[in-house]
């Protein structure tokens, strides 16, 4: 998620959308698989805002928020270089969330083929909803069992598997 959306997923944020998972009990969700499950965490969670949230740098939905947000300060993380910050400037009200929606499923040529929106999202001066950033998220077979294979046992972050075991169990 954190790789096709240029949004860093902290643990807090982790979490935040695994209880919205177990309170709307997206387990049951028609369309959701093994191989869709990060999609239908953020699926299944309501608007999400994005104030103190990290981004990555010079990304497309940095430059969305740099260029449609004058609201917005993008300070550098404290934690690595790729990442910035999302603060509001001095006496200024950030109003930006993000949501994953238009989850599609289509069978072509005895094959699934999967995708889901990623929406980025904030109030003008007149309280409408206005889109910042817009992208549709391809969900190919196997993206989930690809990267384990990959990364082995370096791709489990031990600390969400544990904010895991305390929230399911």
């Amino acid at each position: 998620m954190r790789q096709k959306t240029d949004l860093g997923i902290s643990r807090n944020l982790a979490r935040k959308m695994l209880e919205n998972y177990m309170l709307d009990e997206g387990w049951l969700y028609r369309q959701a698989t093994l191989n869709n499950l990060p999609w239908i965490l953020g699926e299944s969670s309501p608007a999400i805002p994005l104030f103190g949230q990290f981004i990555k740098r010079e990304s497309g939905l940095y430059q969305a928020i740099h260029t449609n947000c004058e609201q917005v300060v993008l300070e550098a993380s404290p934690l690595t270089d790729n990442y910035v910050q999302i603060r509001n400037k001095p006496g200024e009200f950030i109003n930006l969330s993000f949501i994953f929606y238009n989850h599609h499923q289509e069978i072509i040529n005895d094959g699934m083929q999967e995708s889901i929106d990623f929406l980025v999202f904030g109030k003008n001066q007149e309280h409408v909803d206005v889109e910042m950033f817009r992208k549709t998220i391809p969900i190919t077979e196997n993206d989930l069992v690809a990267a384990i294979q990959k990364y082995g046992t370096n791709f489990r972050d031990e600390s969400l598997l544990e904010i895991a075991k305390e929230i399911i169990d």
